[in-house]
C-alpha cells in the first residue's frame, strides 16, 4: 500500500436487549494518515414471496425463475468488478452465506438479509444455480418465524439438511431448527433440542459438517466460547470450551481425520482486534493461540471474520479481512480487503493472498464454498453505504476461483 495504515475501521452504535448492534465508521486523520478504530468486532453483532409455514414451495426451483447471470472463474486475483456478482438489490444487509450443491452439477445459495441493518429484522434469501456457471435472481425463504438466520447446510445421514436459528422477539430466546433439501424443494423445518447455554442471541451460532456429525459453536452470554458435536446432526455431545476467555465470532471446524482447527477474535493488546487460531489433534488438547495475520509495522492488529474452508489435504484455507488505506477513487477512504491463506494441521501458515481490488469493494462477513468441479465460490458482504445509525446497505458479492490457497511452503 502507499501509506502505512495507523488504525483501522471504527463499527460503532448501539444495542438494544443485547442484540441490536448498528455499526457505523468512525475515523480521524491524525497527522495525515487516515485512522479509525473498531469496537469488539462488527461481524459479531452483525452475524449477529415468503413460503407458509405448513406448505414450503417457495422453494429452489421457484428461485430459478430469475433472470441468470453468469458466474465466471477468476482468471487472477484480487479480483474486480468483471470478476463477481453482485446478488440482489442492495437493500439492507446481507451476510452468512452457505451453499449446497446439486446432483446437477449446480447448487443453492442461502444467505441473511438484514432489513433494517441490524439482528431483529434478519429473514433468510436463496439463489440457484443450475449448472454452476449462472445465478438466479435471490427470492426469500422463510419457514414461519419472524427473525432467522445463522443458515448453515449440512449433509448428514445421506441427506443436506439447512440448519437455521430463530429467535421469538417477544422474549428473546433462541430457537434452533433443520429442515431437509432435496433437489430444490425445503421440507417444514422440525425444532432441535435445546442446547444448554444457549438461551440468547448474545451471538448467532454456527454449524459445521463433520463426516455424518454436525459441530456448533457458540458464545454463552459471558462471550467465552462452547463448542459440541451433534450426533447425527441431532442428539448433543458434551460441551467444550477451547478458550477461557471472552471472545467474538468463535467456530471450529473438523480438519478431515486430523483434529480440529479453532478460530476466533478478540481485542488484543496494543491492538484495535486481533484473529488467533489453535489447532489440536483429538479436538480436546489445544495448542497455543497464534495470530492469524500479524500487520506489518507500524500498524496495528484489526483482523476480522475469519472463515475456515477444509482442505482436500486436511488442512484449511482461512478467508477474513483487514482494512487498509484505499485512496480517493474508493467509496471510503479507508476500508477492508478480503484476504486468504492456508493453515496446516500442525499449525504452519501459507503464505497471504489478497483477494479483491483494494478500489473495487469494501467486504467484510466472508465465507467459501467448494464446489463439485472443484473451484471455490467466495461470498463477501460488500459494504455501499452509512447511514445514523450504522451500516444501512451491505450487498452480498460471489466470485468463483479456480483453486486452494498456496500451501505451506516444504
Amino acid at each position: 500500500m502507499a501509506q502505512p495504515v495507523r488504525g483501522t475501521l471504527r463499527f460503532r452504535g448501539k444495542r438494544r436487549s443485547g442484540l441490536r448492534q448498528p455499526v457505523r465508521f468512525r475515523c480521524q486523520w491524525p497527522d495525515g494518515f487516515p485512522m479509525c478504530r473498531s469496537s469488539l468486532t462488527l461481524a459479531s453483532f452483525l452475524a449477529m414471496g415468503v413460503v407458509a409455514f405448513g406448505g414450503l414451495r417457495d422453494d429452489a426451483r421457484a428461485a430459478d425463475a430469475g433472470a441468470a447471470r453468469p458466474l465466471p472463474v477468476a482468471s487472477r486475483v484480487p479480483v474486480g468488478r468483471e470478476d463477481v456478482v453482485a446478488l440482489g438489490s442492495g437493500a439492507g444487509v446481507d451476510r452468512q452465506a452457505t451453499l449446497a450443491t446439486r446432483r446437477s452439477g449446480g447448487f443453492v445459495l442461502v444467505y441473511a438479509r438484514f432489513q433494517d441493518g441490524d439482528l431483529d429484522s434478519a429473514q433468510l434469501r436463496q439463489v440457484v444455480s443450475e449448472t454452476g456457471d449462472a445465478l438466479s435472481d435471490p427470492r426469500p425463504l422463510s419457514f414461519g418465524h419472524g427473525v432467522e438466520d445463522a443458515p448453515a447446510f449440512i449433509d448428514v445421514g445421506g441427506r443436506t439438511w439447512l440448519y437455521f436459528a430463530s429467535r421469538e422477539t417477544d422474549t428473546g430466546s433462541i430457537g434452533l431448527w433443520r429442515s431437509r433439501l432435496d433437489e430444490g424443494t425445503f421440507a417444514p423445518a422440525h425444532r432441535l433440542d435445546a442446547i444448554e447455554g444457549l438461551t440468547r442471541l448474545v451471538q448467532w451460532p454456527r454449524w459445521v459438517a463433520a463426516g455424518s456429525d454436525a459441530l456448533l459453536t457458540f458464545r454463552g452470554l459471558t462471550s467465552v466460547p462452547t463448542w459440541l458435536r451433534l450426533e447425527d446432526g441431532l442428539k448433543p455431545g458434551p460441551a467444550m470450551v477451547p478458550a477461557a476467555v471472552g471472545v467474538a465470532y468463535p467456530r471450529v471446524v473438523p480438519l478431515g481425520n486430523r483434529g480440529c482447527f479453532f478460530s476466533y477474535q478478540r481485542p488484543p493488546e496494543g491492538g484495535y482486534m486481533a484473529t488467533y487460531y489453535r489447532v489440536s489433534a483429538d479436538c480436546a488438547r489445544w495448542s497455543d493461540a497464534a495470530p492469524l495475520a500479524p500487520p506489518p509495522p507500524p500498524n496495528k492488529p484489526d483482523v476480522h471474520d475469519a472463515y475456515a474452508l477444509p482442505r482436500p489435504d486436511g488442512g484449511v484455507d482461512v478467508y477474513y479481512v483487514y482494512p487498509s488505506f484505499k485512496g480517493p477513487d474508493a467509496r471510503f477512504a479507508v476500508g477492508f480487503d478480503l484476504y486468504r491463506r492456508s493453515v496446516r494441521p500442525d499449525g504452519r501458515l501459507g503464505p497471504e493472498q489478497r483477494l479483491t481490488d483494494r478500489t473495487a469493494f469494501n467486504p467484510f462477513a466472508p465465507s467459501a464454498h467448494r464446489l463439485q468441479d472443484g473451484t471455490v465460490l467466495v461470498s463477501f458482504s460488500d459494504i455501499l453505504e452509512n447511514g445514523a445509525d450504522g451500516v444501512s446497505r451491505a450487498q452480498l458479492t460471489v466470485f468463483r476461483l479456480k483453486d486452494d490457497a498456496a500451501p505451506v511452503a516444504p
